[in-house]
């Protein structure tokens, strides 16, 4: 995709290759993986300052609500994108 952009991802490629159950697995693992060590990294960021106990709990507690919402906002869109009939491992539209 990078070298040959005639070669790059089409929708139908990705739905194709959604369609099996292991990807899904793997995109929700590095949904789940990937928002926990970011907001670890920006938790550590705060926690470089020294900050008073009512600010550490606010800022926890946004990073902490924020993480959720993104967090079922993607495993929500990988778990809408829909099942194809496939016939020969061509998409029947």
């Amino acid at each position: 995709m990078h070298y040959t952009p005639e070669s790059g991802h089409t929708y139908d490629a990705v739905l194709a290759r959604m369609q099996s159950n292991w990807y899904r697995v793997l995109d929700l693992t590095f949904i789940v993986l990937g928002m926990y060590h970011g907001l670890n990294g920006v938790w550590g960021i705060f926690r470089d300052y020294k900050l008073k106990s009512w600010q550490t709990i606010t800022i926890i507690s946004i990073l902490i609500i924020l993480g959720l919402a993104f967090t079922l906002w993607g495993i929500k869109t990988i778990l809408d994108i829909p099942y194809v009939q496939t016939s020969s491992g061509l998409l029947v539209k």
